[in-house]
């Protein structure tokens, strides 16, 4: 029986999500999409992920933080992390919070993510 959490990676940019993806399948089963719109695919599917790790941007579409609050609506008790390689304002910041997410900056440290996420 696998006993592993099920994660969701999420961002444009494949070399990050094939990294993390890499690192991350040690601890966890890894689920991956590059676009928005490859999430919103996958929305349906969201109750059986564990914690989703979001870009806070995407090109052509729908946010990180947009996304965030669908997949919040739906599922109260999903850990969501938005990532981000830049310094986000306060109000980003403070959707994060409102959201019950956290938020790591790109430089990941896979130690952050299993601890909010638990192994």
């Amino acid at each position: 029986m696998n006993s592993k959490k099920r994660i969701l990676v999420a961002d444009d940019e494949q070399e990050i999500v094939k990294s993390l993806q890499k690192s991350l399948t040690k601890y966890y089963n890894v689920d991956v999409a590059f676009s928005a719109s490859e999430i919103l695919d996958k929305i349906d599917e969201v109750e059986s992920f564990d914690a989703v790790l979001l870009d806070v941007d995407f090109p052509y579409g729908v946010s990180g933080i947009e996304i965030a609050e669908i997949i919040r609506e739906d599922n109260h008790k999903i850990i969501i992390i938005i990532m981000s390689a830049i310094e986000y304002s306060q109000e980003i910041r403070q959707k994060v919070v409102d959201l019950g997410a956290s938020f790591l900056e790109k430089t990941i440290i896979i130690d952050d993510v299993i601890n909010i996420i638990g192994v």
